[in-house]
């Protein structure tokens, strides 16, 4: 995701990432940021800190509350104490914002795979934390199936009955997983919270924007809406029954 007021520099940019194999959503505000990353989940983010009405550093804030992706900051003056600020906010790198397309995707590139790393890290300690928090592992090659979906086990997809594969991240999947071993009951937050989030704040805030990605992934497929309910001060479960795919 590109943000940034000038509609020149987002097109711009939009266009040389979708030339190299990029998808790039692109926001001129802070409220049009925060709607891509709860409906999108984009992977990495492109911010400047000149934002209309918003302190850039702040908005960096929220990004990083609502998502763990890389967040490069691009500024027009190289400032070492802006600098600081930005990476104590959140942000993972600086650079100038005059610097060379190449250069920009090249930082790009190697934030992505320090990511992707880390999150094939993560999701491989997934059963250990499991054990140790809810009491049983959560197999990732347990297969199920509910309403119109199967997950075959192992990998971050899940498909539909007619084989549509529809590709989740590996938090989306702990969490589904987490639903379908409670399958008709309410996840408390407090067990979301160590099992998915690992003690990190704003659960219910950072849960609430996760649902409705998946909700947006799963509804096309299924006549039952919601597919994932919420019930205040408790709690999420599956509005389906789950079945052993075996």
């Amino acid at each position: 995701m590109i943000v940034d007021r000038d509609h020149g520099v987002r097109s711009a940019l939009g266009a040389y990432f979708s030339g190299v194999g990029f998808s790039a959503f692109e926001a001129a505000t802070r409220d049009e940021a925060l709607s891509i990353i709860g409906k999108e989940a984009p992977s990495l983010i492109i911010i400047d800190l000149q934002l209309d009405n918003y302190d850039g550093f702040m908005v960096i804030s929220e990004l990083r509350q609502l998502s763990d992706a890389p967040i490069i900051v691009t500024a027009a003056d190289y400032d070492e104490i802006d600098k600081i600020s930005a990476l104590e906010g959140g942000a993972d790198d600086y650079i100038h914002k005059n610097c060379k397309p190449r250069e920009l995707l090249a930082h790009v590139r190697a934030r992505l795979r320090r990511y992707n790393l880390q999150r094939e890290a993560t999701a491989a300690s997934e059963v250990t934390w499991s054990d140790a928090i809810v009491g049983r592992a959560l197999d990732p090659s347990r297969a199920f199936k509910f309403d119109a979906f199967i997950y075959p086990g192992l990998g971050y997809d899940l498909k539909t009955h007619d084989g549509k594969e529809i590709s989740l991240s590996a938090r989306e999947l702990s969490f589904l997983r987490l639903l379908a071993e409670n399958a008709q009951q309410h996840v408390p937050f407090e067990e979301i919270a160590l099992h998915i989030y690992r003690g990190q704040e704003n659960v219910e805030r950072r849960t609430s924007v996760m649902v409705s990605r998946l909700r947006s992934k799963l509804e096309p497929h299924t006549q039952t809406h919601p597919i994932i309910v919420c019930k205040p001060n408790v709690g999420y479960k599956l509005n389906v029954a789950v079945k052993s795919a075996a």
